[in-house]
């Protein structure tokens, strides 16, 4: 009897050990992009009105700075996956940027997390410290006081009109100097190493 129940102990044992790396890295099924594919309010924070203008920043850069794309989304959960796994799985499934000249902005409402997916090639103008600086001053005041809206719309706008004056300086050098830009440096390099997504930079930031 008892070695019954010692054998029946192990066995069950076994099958945790195997079941535990699934229920740990358990992935989350990320929702389809919505057909206005820059904001994706999957946890309701926007107004009609506030995802118009949100569409309307995204779509002026996208036209007039050769397909660089910046996608808002939002989530109500992450269903026990982890929001750096969630943001790289979301960025792929969306293909957001042009030549990974692309930017997320995932916020888990639920979770109370934020975080910034950016593009290998888009590294040339926002880097893993930029992004984290533009949380804190344009997003988080906001996101404590739960007005997700409010800090979304700031981060967003924030982060294009770096993006716009950034490329702006690089014309001016192109003009004045006649030498490559960064973000073609970086278009270079990337197009000769071999690849690997994961390379991708991101920014995570908890509110309370």
């Amino acid at each position: 009897m008892k070695k019954s129940i010692k054998s029946l102990i192990t066995m069950l044992l076994v099958v945790l050990v195997i079941q535990m790396p699934i229920m740990v890295f358990a992935k989350a099924t990320i929702p389809e992009a919505t057909s206005d594919f820059y904001v994706n309010d999957f946890s309701n924070v926007f107004s009609e009105d506030e995802k118009s203008r949100l569409i309307e920043n995204a779509v002026t850069l996208s036209d007039e700075h050769n397909g660089i794309q910046v996608v808002v989304s939002t989530i109500e959960s992450l269903d026990g996956d982890t929001v750096e796994n969630y943001a790289y799985e979301m960025y792929n499934q969306y293909g957001i940027g042009k030549d990974d000249m692309g930017l997320l902005i995932l916020l888990s409402t639920g979770d109370r997390q934020i975080r910034i997916e950016v593009g290998l090639a888009m590294e040339a103008y926002i880097n893993d410290a930029k992004a984290g600086r533009f949380i804190d001053k344009y997003a988080i005041p906001y996101l404590k006081d739960n007005k997700f809206n409010e800090g979304l719309i700031a981060l967003q706008e924030a982060l294009i009109s770096e993006i716009t004056d950034c490329i702006g300086s690089e014309e001016n050098q192109i003009e004045t100097k006649g030498y490559i830009t960064p973000s073609e440096l970086k278009t270079e390099t990337t197009s000769n190493k071999a690849s690997d997504d994961k390379s991708r930079s991101n920014v995570l930031q908890i509110f309370l």
